[in-house]
């Protein structure tokens, strides 16, 4: 099944399933995932209208799952065994919409007059390898120049802030993983998602 599946829709025929989101995320958290603005939505919620015997109208849709959720749940996760092709296109296609939405953040960001929208990502860089530089620069002064029992208290205030430094690590590892992906669009060489995407439609 070709990754372009339920996306490909006469504009002015759209529905706007956003409003199904939360019920259908109760019932079947995975197909709620999908309900987005744009056609990954729309496609979705023509799949779950269709499963649940109703027409394509999102209230329909409502109060089909909210007069017997357990019917509901059963009929969704039949549908997920049954269209497992299209739900997975349309899981791609949102992974692929998102990953553009960011990109056009990042590189409206970078082309912006204002210092600090063009800087505060390096700036966490930077940050991060303050902290890291102060932490072992203080850990190595207390190892020769204090007592042994500084040091063991100094290690053991260190370790509290392994969390602190796992998350700001996590964000600059993204924002480098982001910054590459950039550069690699600017030579013409495909994304990640365009990779996967040039995949599944071969198959």
């Amino acid at each position: 099944m070709g990754y372009d599946v339920f996306v490909c829709i006469n504009p002015e025929a759209q529905v706007d399933w956003t409003k199904i989101k939360s019920a259908v995320a109760a019932v079947a958290p995975t197909l709620g995932g999908l309900i987005i603005p744009g056609p990954v939505g729309v496609g979705a919620g023509a799949l779950i209208a269709n499963a649940l015997g109703t027409p394509d109208d999102p209230e329909e849709v409502i109060n089909t799952i909210m007069r017997n959720p357990a019917a509901a749940t059963e009929k969704l996760r039949g549908l997920q065994i049954q269209k497992s092709a299209e739900i997975s296109a349309l899981q791609i296609a949102a992974e692929r919409d998102m990953a553009l939405a960011i990109n056009q953040t990042m590189r409206a960001e970078v082309t912006s007059a204002h210092p600090y929208a063009r800087n505060w990502r390096p700036t966490i860089g930077y940050i991060v390898a303050y902290m890291l530089a102060s932490l072992w620069t203080g850990l190595i002064y207390i190892l020769f120049f204090k007592p042994t029992e500084d040091f063991v208290a100094a290690a053991a205030a260190a370790a509290e802030l392994n969390t602190i430094f796992v998350a700001a690590l996590a964000v600059l590892g993204i924002n480098i993983a982001n910054r590459s992906g950039d550069k690699r669009a600017a030579m013409g060489a495909p994304t990640a998602i365009e990779s996967l995407k040039k995949l599944v439609r071969e198959n």
